[in-house]
């Protein structure tokens, strides 16, 4: 299954909006992250990436647009890693940002950096919108806490800075609220 195409339009051109867009090579599948991309697009970002990865393509995450990502957004990434370690997936990262390779450095995340290509390969020309499906609250929380689980795993330093976050997330979780 590939991320399902959205027209564009709908004011999603706006500079500070986040935009998830993928493109189709004979040889590979491009996911473009385009400016600033937060915890919203988490759960879409992941679908869509392990949709590819579990299909046996090669899959290039090309963020040479991207502006800001969120820590959930950074331990989703580093999720796809660790996948397509396990899955033998061929998962690359291309036009990261110094700002965005000293946030992998800071977060530990060493499988996250070997993963960025040398050379950036030419993104097709024909792009598709990966839609944002509204996901309920719990969805949205669960994917804030794995995601931060995930970076806390990686260091001390990481485990001390999300603590509260991953307290506030499971206290939330166990509060019994119904979406």
């Amino acid at each position: 299954d590939e991320p399902a195409p959205e027209p564009a339009g709908r004011g999603e051109d706006r500079a500070d909006s986040p935009r998830l867009r993928y493109a189709e090579r004979d040889d590979a599948t491009f996911l473009i992250l385009e400016g600033r991309v937060t915890w919203l697009c988490g759960q879409s970002l992941l679908d869509a990436a392990l949709s590819v990865i579990d299909s046996g393509r090669r899959l290039i995450v090309d963020l040479g647009d991207c502006d800001y990502l969120d820590s959930t957004l950074l331990g989703t990434l580093h999720e796809l890693v660790d996948w397509a370690d396990r899955h033998g997936g061929a998962l690359s990262l291309q036009r990261v940002s110094e700002a965005l390779r000293d946030a992998f450095r800071e977060l530990s995340m060493t499988s996250v950096l070997a993963r960025i290509a040398d050379r950036a390969e030419p993104v097709p020309g024909q792009q598709h919108t990966v839609r944002l499906p509204e996901h309920s609250h719990a969805a949205h929380r669960q994917r804030l806490m794995r995601a931060h689980e995930v970076l806390s795993e990686l260091s001390e330093e990481n485990r001390t800075e999300f603590a509260a976050v991953l307290e506030a997330l499971r206290n939330e979780n166990s509060g019994g609220e119904r979406e």
